[in-house]
């Protein structure tokens, strides 16, 4: 998971999972060991990345809230696999709630927060544009249409005098 700040934008970057029956038990199992190892010890500060799949799965979570959310992840290709995207969600919001705040996720909300803050502006701008694409497009290809023939229109108007 990492942020990128582009020059007008930026972009939140995610592994894809794939969601079977196989890797969500994989992924509560690495849940469990990230956990057990904070809560004995055995590992650090929490800096290193040892709760790297807890901050992932909670991350996940918190992008899902409904169903058309899961299939929009689908859509980007940030979940794959057989669970349903009702199951999916039910999975995620019912794991996320036996672990414990991570580190890192509360790192990359951070980072989230100061980027909103830093780059406010473009932060709507940007929520038009990607509302609104296909009726941009559409006007300005009709502008450009009109002013074709206008200009067309000038150039006859012009060889006729």
């Amino acid at each position: 998971m990492s942020i990128s700040k582009g020059a007008l934008f930026g972009k939140l970057f995610m592994a894809p999972l794939v969601m079977d029956d196989q890797n969500a038990c994989w992924l509560i199992n690495m849940m469990a060991l990230e956990i057990f190892s904070a809560s004995t010890g055995m590992a650090s500060t929490g800096m290193d990345g040892e709760d790297t799949v807890c901050s992932y799965v909670s991350l996940l979570a918190m992008l899902m809230s409904r169903e058309e959310d899961v299939h929009e992840l689908r859509v980007k290709r940030i979940l794959h696999g057989d669970f349903s995207n009702q199951h999916t969600l039910v999975f995620f919001k019912n794991l996320v709630d036996l672990i414990p705040i991570p580190f890192q996720h509360c790192y990359l909300l951070d980072n989230l927060e100061a980027y909103r803050r830093k780059r406010w502006i473009w932060i709507p701008i940007h929520k038009f544009i990607y509302n609104n694409l296909k009726t941009i497009v559409t006007v300005f290809s009709i502008i450009g249409v009109l002013v074709g023939i206008f200009k067309t229109l000038m150039s006859i108007k012009q060889h006729q005098q």
